[in-house]
């Protein structure tokens, strides 16, 4: 991925800018840059060049929170500091973006509301569910599934299948269960 370009680029290197590796290569068109996340990742050169408005603004954000860039805005947001989308740690974005894996292989802040699609992503064989008391779906492989009528179907990793207050099964989260 290359910010500011709408395509991934292509690239023959096993030393890639990327995280930590601050002077990894990048596609041609593009260089290597500490992001606003906090990491390294590939920057189309033209967004160096060419705009006539000025370079990329920090916010001043009110105090106990922090500046963080956004992929797709032209401005940083405001974050309350603590727990932010950055790196390995899935945490805050600002109103109006949220956390997602990033194509740098790392988390970061995103445009647009959080989709429901779950946010590490479920394998070919396996079918998104949601899961009441996460903030994501779960991922499961089966053909016997808890929902509806199903009391005995099956749940992600980390749920429970139950009578839900809608009188249908459904799967929670099991640090929902009720000792």
């Amino acid at each position: 991925g290359v910010v500011g370009w709408d395509h991934d680029g292509c690239i023959d290197s096993d030393y890639v800018c990327v995280a930590q590796v601050s002077d990894g290569h990048c596609p041609s068109g593009a260089y290597c840059s500490l992001l606003d996340t906090g990491v390294y990742g590939c920057v189309a050169s033209a967004k160096k060049h060419h705009h006539h408005y000025k370079e990329h603004q920090k916010m001043s954000c009110p105090s106990g929170q922090e500046s963080i860039g956004v992929a797709g805005w032209s401005s940083d947001g405001c974050v309350t500091s603590g727990n932010v989308c950055v790196a390995e740690t899935y945490g805050d974005c600002p109103s109006g973006a949220h956390c997602e894996w990033l194509d740098t292989g790392v988390y970061g802040c995103k445009d647009g509301a959080e989709e429901s699609t779950p946010w590490e992503g479920c394998s070919s064989n396996e079918e998104t569910i949601g899961v009441v008391g996460w903030d994501h779906d779960g991922c499961i492989d089966s053909d016997h599934v808890c929902v509806a009528q199903v009391s005995d179907g099956d749940c992600p990793s980390g749920a429970y299948c139950s009578l839900l207050d809608t009188g249908v099964y459904g799967c929670v989260a099991s640090s929902k269960k009720l000792l």
